[in-house]
């Protein structure tokens, strides 16, 4: 699954949300900022897997250096996020 820069600054309310400058209605928030990589990674992986249940378009990640130039991520952490998808977990079979 490919990975997208998302972007973390701190919230007035406390703790810090993460947006995703390619999926602009797709916001994470976390209590740290150290938990803000597994939520953003966690709601990229949900947000993915609605667009392709709706046959939505999925963009091409935009470049770190096309981030920085934007004025609004001055002065605000970029990290780079892969999607978490769920996981199935299979029952055991019967043998008999």
């Amino acid at each position: 699954m490919p990975r997208y820069f998302a972007v973390v600054f701190d919230s007035p309310l406390g703790g810090v949300i993460v947006n995703f400058p390619d999926f602009p209605e797709c916001v994470a928030f976390a209590p740290t900022s150290e938990l803000s990589h597994a939520a953003a990674a966690r709601a990229l992986g949900d947000f993915i897997n609605h667009l392709r249940a709706t046959s939505e378009t999925i963009p091409q990640p935009s470049s770190h250096e096309l981030l920085r130039l934007d004025p609004q991520n001055i002065g605000c952490e970029l990290i780079l996020v892969e999607a978490l998808t769920p996981t199935t977990i299979a029952s055991p079979s019967c043998t008999g």
